[in-house]
């Protein structure tokens, strides 16, 4: 098994783990108990950098992963989005460089085509990022 595979899964269980009401909270996974887990777990025989595995175990317990429903999604705002070269003086480079977007209250989806009520792709929206925008309404 990858090493890649092994950590998402033990994302998935560790979600699952720091959410779930029916574990009492004496029983719930320490970041201790989740670094040893995965200790070993690379193809070399090392374990994942320490750092990274408590940022993973500390983004999990704070921001329980959540589903959208598609037939639920409330649209705050949707339009293209166009990607600006900071070195062509603000112009849109080529229709490549372009997604069509909605945003809900909870996440941001991004298409190559406009769509309707379809949803293929999802980008949870966390950080704070300092990004030039140009959206034209349709």
């Amino acid at each position: 098994m990858d090493t890649a595979q092994v950590l998402a899964f033990s994302l998935v269980m560790l979600n699952t783990d720091a959410h779930n009401d029916a574990i009492r909270k004496d029983r719930k996974m320490t970041l201790q108990q989740y670094k040893n887990n995965l200790r070993g777990i690379c193809k070399d025989g090392s374990s994942p950098d320490p750092k990274m595995l408590e940022a993973m175990y500390v983004g999990i317990c704070r921001f329980p992963w959540q589903v959208e429903e598609r037939e639920h999604v409330v649209k705050v705002r949707e339009g293209w989005l166009h990607k600006v070269s900071s070195n062509t003086s603000g112009k849109v480079l080529s229709s490549q460089r372009r997604k069509y977007c909605v945003l809900s209250s909870r996440a941001l989806y991004l298409f190559k085509v406009r769509v309707r009520d379809r949803v293929r792709v999802r980008v949870r929206v966390r950080v704070r990022v300092r990004v030039r925008v140009r959206v034209s309404e349709s």
